[in-house]
């Protein structure tokens, strides 16, 4: 599959997307009271607040009379309402639709719920390792736990607003949101762990614990695609075919939409498709233009380079999301990203330590050094992040609405495919084009 013909299937989908989400809708459902019984697909605590999902069903409640988890069947009789009724005091527009994304299409909140069935199934076992590995993390680093589990599976409940707000100032929000940025460490933590097996067999090991950890994760969109990423990139290896990285991401965005037109609407889909072609895109470009300069080999000077690209197409969907641009992106990316990437694999390795000593006691030294570490790095991250945040004018609000978004990303896009004409017929740059994996 080409680049232009992966980039015209993507807009078809795009627009397809747009049109089933906007006019195919059903009917509203008017708000009634029903009895209903749902079987728990996942359950979060956000402080008091129990968030309780199956059935196409977001039940929140204050109180529960029985241990409930994923898997069991519950009962309940409440006003049902449609996550589009307008009516709700809390919901807005965008997240209705988010939870539309979700498969979640009615909210509630019953003064009671009852069992009445226990369930054992793919949910209660993810459930049950969530609780472990929360558990483990409480036990080892009791005042660094919530970015701990916010970096290894995704659990960003018990961080802070003062923390959200630290690292949305600083522009470095996505390394507490699972992506491909995470998926990334955790595949070269695994090959490294499997140096001496062979590479196929490698491939195949770390694509099978990837789909654990998608699993685990609760199937993110961001995690999708970048577990998605890795099937193709080891088809391509396999076939030896050049991959292409654009072509990828727009074949994965393309099925995504496919299989569920309302991630459109997904912030975490928009995202981070939109960090993979704005690289796709604009890294070329920068690398082209600072060729010519000794600097350009330069590790730094390329990391630079790729976090400047990642901001075409995410900066003006930022603005558009949260009203705030960061001015300290790139400098605060470049203290923060590396640490992050010493942080993650640590913390792994130090919880599967903690679990291993509970048979072979020695470990448990090996690993309450290592926690020490991990603390170290955690606390520098944390202060590199304040001190970004504190620099003046580190940030700028600006809020685009949704027609000024529209503008912006066509005119960068414009601007993009005047570039890539003009550099092809200087034959200076010559785009991965032609029959690839994704090909």
């Amino acid at each position: 599959m080409t680049r232009q013909f992966s980039l015209a299937v993507l807009v078809c989908m795009v627009i397809a997307s747009f049109f089933v989400a906007e006019y195919l809708q059903p009917p509203l459902s008017q708000a009634a009271y029903v009895t209903e019984s749902i079987k728990i697909k996942d359950i979060q605590r956000k402080g008091r607040l129990i968030q309780i999902q199956g059935g196409g069903y977001l039940v929140k409640t204050f109180h529960l009379s029985e241990e409930i988890r994923p898997g069991d069947t519950i009962n309940f009789r409440a006003k049902k309402i449609d996550v589009r009724d307008s009516t709700q005091k809390y919901y807005s527009e965008s997240y209705s639709k988010y939870l539309l994304s979700q498969k979640i299409y009615y909210q509630t909140d019953p003064a009671e719920i009852k069992l009445i069935q226990r369930g054992r199934d793919l949910y209660t076992l993810r459930y049950h390792i969530r609780e472990k590995l929360s558990a483990a993390i409480d036990s080892l680093y009791p005042k660094e736990s919530a970015m701990i589990k916010a970096i290894t599976y995704g659990d960003k409940s018990q961080m802070s607003k003062e923390q959200n707000q630290l690292f949305s100032i600083t522009g470095t929000s996505h390394v507490l949101a699972l992506s491909g940025f995470h998926v990334g460490i955790l595949g070269v933590l695994i090959n490294i762990a499997l140096e001496q097996v062979s590479v196929k067999k490698r491939g195949l090991i770390t694509l099978f614990i990837l789909a654990i950890y998608a699993f685990l994760t609760g199937l993110r969109a961001s995690i999708l695609r970048a577990t998605s990423f890795f099937v193709l990139y080891y088809l391509a290896f396999l076939k030896n075919k050049r991959y292409n990285l654009f072509a990828s991401a727009a074949l994965m965005a393309s099925l995504l939409l496919m299989t569920n037109p309302y991630y459109i609407y997904d912030m975490g889909f928009v995202l981070s498709f939109a960090g993979v072609f704005s690289i796709a895109c604009f890294y070329p470009l920068l690398k082209h233009l600072i060729a010519p300069y000794s600097l350009s080999q330069s590790k730094i000077v390329k990391m630079s380079l790729v976090t400047l690209a990642a901001q075409g197409f995410t900066l003006p969907l930022v603005a558009y999301y949260f009203g705030t641009v960061s001015l300290v992106s790139i400098p605060a990316n470049l203290v923060i990203v590396p640490l992050i990437s010493i942080l993650m694999p640590l913390s792994i390795i130090s919880l599967g330590l903690h679990m291993a000593s509970f048979y072979i006691p020695l470990l448990y030294l090996m690993d309450m050094g290592l926690a020490s570490v991990v603390k170290l790095i955690q606390r520098l991250v944390i202060k590199s992040a304040e001190v970004f945040a504190a620099v003046p004018y580190s940030h700028i609000n600006l809020k685009l609405s949704q027609g000024k978004l529209m503008l912006l990303m066509t005119l960068l896009v414009g601007l993009y495919l005047i570039w890539e004409v003009k550099i092809i017929r200087e034959n200076k740059y010559e785009p991965e084009r032609g029959t690839k994996l994704i090909t």
